[in-house]
């Protein structure tokens, strides 16, 4: 794969971590001119409106819903901030809806990640930790990322965000906290957290981890969770997640919803093109990338740590194979075919609203 003197050759050292980063990203949308900038946001379906900052008019009657964008950190070909693209497809259907009198509004965080405080600057964590430790997925590498777990981090910002909101006059009943994958957990295990900051959560796609089979940092995520007595939330879940995190599906997260006052929506697996693509009430989600995780791995023997995520075994090559080849359904919210869900989650608002 790479030359014994590997790590003696900067280029060679360039071309293994970008491997390694390329294992570790599960956010792997690509962010077209990413916006690094906190804002309300509202479209007609063709033209995005957006208000930058964090105050607007007449706090006290509008709906707040946060969107927090997920990734461990910032990489070029997507981040740091949050992409017009999956606000144009949000706003037409979150914002500007009229619930029990009160205007819901959309709000865009651009304050995740600080490029000049954060540790490692705010690039990919598993990147930056890889690169200290010439590899990955051995203890100095879980025990880097989870001193500097991203996560902790925007926990931080977030309740900031809304104690922002609720000191400028909408009540906390008015405010729900979503994301997209790793913000999509982080915005359950607020609400479990601090089950009186805000409403509820509503996740999309919720898993934080690497691919690593039973791996720390799911195992403290996870075990997190359920310690939570309550979370008011729903979420939406593919059982062909084909995403980096190992059990990230719905098959193996479904018990979120046994969980009292959580919902679990389970989205449509591989149903269409002859079981490789998604479709939505016959409605077919067009260029969904491909699946690059989701089936079972082991780790090979003999080696202490990893160069590449490659380098796990798969224990059925053909499945793998084959899988590579179907539609990922990690990334549904970023199309237009999850369009049929939003009344569902407007009608989980409206419930919600007293």
């Amino acid at each position: 794969m790479f030359g014994a003197n590997v790590y003696g050759k900067i280029k060679n050292m360039k071309k293994l971590l970008g491997v390694i980063v390329l294992g570790l990203l599960w956010c792997n949308i690509s962010f077209a001119s990413p916006k690094n900038f906190d804002a309300f946001v509202w479209s007609d379906g063709k033209k995005l409106k957006i208000q930058k900052g964090r105050d607007i008019e007449n706090p006290e009657n509008k709906i707040i819903i946060i969107f927090n964008h997920g990734g461990w950190g910032w990489e070029k070909s997507w981040g740091p901030g949050w992409g017009s693209y999956l606000a144009k497809l949000m706003a037409p259907n979150l914002s500007g809806k009229n619930i029990k009198g009160k205007e819901t509004v959309l709000w865009m965080n651009g304050s995740l990640i600080d490029k000049k405080n954060d540790p490692f600057k705010g690039k990919e964590i598993g990147y930056a930790c890889g690169w200290k430790f010439k590899g990955a997925y051995h203890a100095p590498f879980y025990n880097c990322i989870m001193n500097n777990l991203p996560m902790y981090l925007r926990e931080k910002r977030t309740k900031d965000a809304i104690d922002y909101f609720a000191s400028k006059g909408t009540p906390r009943n008015q405010i729900f906290l979503s994301g997209h994958s790793c913000g999509a957990w982080n915005a359950l295990r607020l609400k479990g957290k601090y089950p009186d900051a805000f409403n509820s959560a509503i996740a999309y796609m919720p898993n934080c981890w690497d691919r690593k089979p039973n791996g720390p940092i799911r195992k403290i995520l996870v075990d997190e969770m359920k310690t939570f007595k309550e979370l008011s939330s729903i979420s939406f879940s593919s059982p062909v997640d084909g995403g980096e995190d190992w059990h990230g599906n719905y098959q193996y997260l479904k018990w979120i919803g046994d969980i009292p006052g959580a919902t679990m929506i389970a989205l449509p697996s591989h149903n269409a093109k002859k079981g490789r693509e998604i479709s939505v009430n016959g409605k077919l989600c067009t260029d969904l990338p491909r699946m690059h995780g989701g089936w079972e791995e082991v780790w090979p023997e003999g080696k202490e740590k990893l160069t590449s995520a490659k380098q796990f075994k798969a224990v059925d090559k053909k499945e793998k194979k084959e899988m590579k080849k179907k539609a990922k359904g990690h990334a549904m919210l970023h199309h237009s075919c999850f369009q049929d869900y939003y009344p569902q989650i407007l009608d989980f608002i409206s419930a919600k609203i007293k």
